[in-house]
């Protein structure tokens, strides 16, 4: 074998060697340099990057904790009138299991200063007037069929 020619599983090389050649089964020492990555930037919500040429030890940044005590004066009508609405509110609800609360709601809330309260005593007094004429008719009905049906024995 020809030592200038390769076999054919190697490519030939396009220059021939320098003097100090390799043998010919060898490709000369490759060389490879590697880059290192540039550094990446952090992303930390707490360090404070500054553009100034000194490179020093990070900066962090602080947080201040204000509080503002605000005080605000309530309008005694409007306190007064929450207040009702929601008493009658309530009296309005609990007079369907207790019915005489109806009558009560109706004389504290007659002359509020809040409109929902004096419309919550007006309805509690319809209320109370329509429970007494259901109750009426009720025990009138009820009273007359015992009377008949003690006079139908006879």
């Amino acid at each position: 074998m020809d030592p200038n020619q390769y076999p054919q599983q190697y490519p030939q090389p396009s220059q021939p060697y320098p003097p100090q050649q390799y043998p010919p089964q060898q490709y000369p020492p490759q060389q490879v340099q590697y880059q290192p990555y540039p550094p990446q930037p952090v992303h930390n919500p707490f360090v404070v990057q500054e553009n100034s040429p000194q490179q020093g030890s990070p900066q962090y940044a602080q947080t201040a904790t204000t509080t503002h005590t605000v005080i605000v004066q309530v309008d005694g009508d409007q306190v007064r009138i929450k207040r009702d609405t929601d008493y009658a509110t309530i009296l309005l609800i609990l007079g369907f299991f207790l019915n005489w609360l109806w009558l009560i709601n109706f004389i504290l809330y007659r002359r509020s200063i809040s409109e929902v309260a004096r419309k919550y005593a007006k309805y509690s007094l319809i209320a109370f007037f329509v429970f007494i004429l259901i109750s009426a008719i009720t025990s009138a009905i009820i009273i007359i069929a015992n009377v008949i049906a003690v006079s139908a024995r006879r």
